[in-house]
């Protein structure tokens, strides 16, 4: 589980920004709050869905390509090669913050122990460390790695570090790997409790949402994998209780020796080309024959809509994530789907009864008619992300505002601009060339 997350000249992020789960003290929403007890007897508080709001280009979608980021470089970077850069993408609009280091610092639990990991990176890794947290907030060393400028390893284990199988002396490894990633097919005890941890979570940006059909093929690659997966009959059951017109499901995965090519198709276009197109995915539909008689009729997914498309992905990650207990960070996770159809998904993280293992959602959304006016979330799980005149991104919770119970009108709040995080347009004269005396008669909505 995550308890929180801080970034820091990362994107649109020049300073740190954090996001946190966990929640305040109070028994508004009760269900939307879990309570994680750590192996000392010390009780958490975490929320289970948050959501970030703001305008286009406020830095939403920012948060979710972090801990894209962050969970990439720890399950992935020991796979990388050599000539590989990290993915450094500073802050850009200070000159003086590319060269300067992006900084990721994630407190989690694992195994019953609150652990914090950070990350110092450019272009390649320049500190790596990892600490537990104890219960009076004091840090206990795993252990830490920093570089010299010859791109060099010096690790240093902590007295957290509880493996004694592992010779570290002289370890070495290239300067776009993480430590923790290197050590996640060793007995490392507590790193590779930590590592499994972090590999368990889902993170899905926005340039992602694009590719409907490769989002479909990807899920059933790494959750689904066949029709007599578990996790595929709860996704039948899932688009069911939508009410798409839909009865049941299909995919086939095709063998690689199905597909014939012309001789002269390089190899690496094969493999793409396979690769897009190696799963196919059917929808059963309720229709008729000529005399009205009732019969199922098979689509290809590609005839159903967005929302469908979309929803097929969705599920089976929000399936995938409940069964493993732990994150999901989905940005735009609404696109396409009906207000109602959505808070039925929420639903699922806050049913105590379904969400048994502790599983937690952060999306973000442009639709603040899901926040509504019931209201449907706790305060402390909304979020706000704006930008200031310099062009920096500003994260904060609706929490942060003293005047705000955890209970409040939050969509009437917003609209009327108690929270700000608003988009500002011009007047549609200022697109047409129209003069600017007429603005005042048509402002902007």
């Amino acid at each position: 589980m995550v308890i929180d997350f801080r970034i820091k000249n990362f994107r649109s992020y020049k300073d740190e920004a954090q996001f946190t789960f966990e929640a305040v003290d109070s028994e508004y929403r009760s269900s939307d709050v879990q309570e994680v007890t750590l192996e000392s007897g010390r009780k958490l508080r975490l929320i289970k869905t948050a959501i970030i709001i703001g305008p286009n280009a406020s830095g939403k979608s920012n948060v979710i390509w972090a801990f894209n980021d962050m969970v990439n470089m720890v399950v992935r970077s020991r796979d990388w090669r050599v000539d590989r850069a990290v993915n450094y993408i500073p802050f850009a609009l200070d000159k003086r913050m590319p060269g300067q280091p992006t900084e990721f610092v994630m407190t989690l639990i694992a195994s019953g122990k609150v652990y914090r990991l950070k990350v110092l990176f450019t272009q390649v890794v320049l500190e790596e460390t990892l600490v537990q947290v104890k219960d009076d907030d004091t840090e206990e060393l795993v252990y830490k790695v920093t570089r010299n400028t010859d791109q060099t390893a010096n690790l240093q284990a902590g007295p957290a570090w509880v493996t004694t199988e592992l010779d570290l002396s002289g370890a070495q490894f290239l300067p776009n790997h993480l430590f923790i990633s290197e050590m996640s097919n060793k007995a490392s005890g507590t790193v590779l409790e930590v590592y499994q941890e972090i590999a368990k979570m889902q993170t899905h940006p926005i340039d992602d949402a694009v590719n409907l059909s490769a989002n479909n093929a990807y899920v059933a690659d790494t959750i689904l994998r066949s029709q007599e997966n578990v996790t595929f009959k709860k996704l039948q059951n899932l688009i069911k209780v939508a009410d798409l017109g839909i009865q049941e499901l299909f995919m086939q995965r095709h063998k690689d020796e199905e597909f014939q090519f012309p001789d002269n198709i390089p190899t690496d276009v094969r493999q793409a080309f396979i690769h897009q197109y190696r799963w196919e995915f059917k929808t059963a539909h309720r229709g008729y024959d000529e005399h009205h008689n009732e019969l199922r009729v098979l689509m290809n997914m590609d005839l159903e809509s967005v929302g469908t498309k979309h929803l097929f992905e969705l599920g089976a990650r929000i399936l995938d994530v409940l069964d493993k207990g732990t994150l999901l960070a989905y940005d735009e996770m609404n696109l396409a789907i009906h207000p109602s159809l959505f808070r039925m998904l929420l639903e699922i993280f806050n049913r105590p009864d379904i969400n048994t293992k502790g599983a937690q959602l952060l999306f973000t959304s442009h639709d603040i008619s899901i926040i509504g006016n019931e209201p449907y979330f706790r305060a402390d799980q909304i979020w706000f992300a704006e930008k200031n005149t310099d062009g920096e991104s500003q994260l904060y919770s609706a929490q942060d505002f003293e005047d705000i119970d955890i209970n409040v009108p939050f969509e009437n709040w917003y609209r009327a601009g108690r929270f700000g995080a608003l988009p500002s347009p011009k007047s549609v004269d200022y697109i047409f060339g129209i003069d600017g005396e007429n603005e005042a008669n048509h402002p902007a909505e």
